[in-house]
């Protein structure tokens, strides 16, 4: 699974892990294994992220934490 970094997809042991904010989960352990990180609005970051173990993107269409960024909609159906 990937995500992307500054993201925020909630308070919940796995989604602050997997937003990837370390102000969010430090404090928590153990954190779920192979949550892997590209720079959001980045297809070339993201790409190197694609393999056969990829089960699952997590994305948003805006990123509020990472200070209110819309995604292009090139980068958006490029993760699609």
């Amino acid at each position: 699974m990937w995500r992307f970094k500054n993201a925020f997809h909630g308070r919940t042991l796995f989604t602050v892990s997997a937003g990837g904010q370390p102000a969010y989960s430090q404090d928590f352990a153990p954190l779920p294994p192979d949550i892997r990180h590209a720079v959001y609005n980045d297809l070339d970051s993201a790409s190197q992220l694609i393999d056969d173990t990829t089960c699952a993107v997590i994305v948003e269409p805006v990123q509020g934490e990472g200070g209110v960024v819309p995604a292009t909609n090139t980068f958006f159906a490029g993760v699609a």
